[in-house]
């Protein structure tokens, strides 16, 4: 099961949608139809059923070059692993910031203990640590087929997160992971490497950007008229009153 969002745009995991395990982020698959990434990997407990998602979706595994993370928390890069696994040709690429935590992070640098706490990770959760295969800095860009990728490193939700802007077929995707959703909403988190000042320091340039779709790691995607959200939350930081958080 999988949605198709739009032309070569797939949504292949996903706890909020039910397509694959309750705890997973949102799982994207970007594609030309002969070069692909996949953004973000999912907690790790339905790697199986995430790959049979992208199977669905036609396109073929070998056509994955990158398995792109957005930062290292267990939603969203516990799944790298197995992923790894099934997509042979993939390599994992985070900022340096991020690939350390995915490598050696404690549990409570990667604000596992505090999550568990509240009840957002089943107790016995393990974290599968792993390797980055491409460390990315800010402002870097490539070319993935017909796709122009540019990376931005923003400090906010965590201390190293990476922004993937996308061009594709004239259009400009923006998944950003958990740093920003819709309405302007930032992920400002009660734990390790999150803080305020981060995205003080961040959303204004990312503010910058022009984009048509916004697609987070969590609650709902925009795929129209975006930059509205990037605009409000750039607004709402410099006010001397809190921003709204997820």
């Amino acid at each position: 099961m999988y949605l198709k969002l739009d032309e070569g745009l797939y949504l292949i995991g996903s706890g909020l949608y039910g397509l694959s395990n309750w705890k997973d982020c949102s799982v994207y698959l970007i594609t030309d139809g002969y070069h692909s990434g996949i953004i973000d990997c999912g907690a790790g407990m339905d790697d199986e059923l995430i790959y049979r998602n992208f199977l669905e979706t036609g396109i073929a595994p070998e056509t994955v070059e990158y398995l792109f993370l957005t930062h290292a928390h267990g939603d969203h890069a516990g799944g790298a692993v197995g992923l790894k696994q099934y997509f042979v040709n993939a390599k994992i690429v985070t900022s340096a910031e991020e690939a350390e935590l995915l490598e050696n992070g404690s549990d409570e640098e990667l604000g596992l203990v505090m999550a568990k706490a509240k009840g957002a990770y089943p107790p016995d959760y393990a974290y599968r640590h792993t390797s980055a295969d491409l460390i990315v800095v800010d402002g870097q860009k490539m070319i993935l087929g017909k796709m122009e990728v540019e990376m931005l490193v923003v400090p906010g939700h965590t201390s190293g997160s990476v922004l993937y802007l996308f061009s594709k077929d004239e259009k400009a995707y923006l998944f950003c992971g958990d740093y920003i959703f819709l309405r302007g909403v930032i992920g400002l988190l009660n734990c390790p490497g999150s803080s305020l000042e981060g995205f003080r320091k961040s959303l204004p340039r990312v503010a910058q950007m022009q984009i048509d779709a916004l697609l987070p790691g969590h609650r709902e995607f925009a795929l129209r008229n975006a930059q509205r959200f990037l605009e409000m939350a750039a607004k709402n930081i410099i006010s001397t009153t809190l921003p709204p958080v997820m």
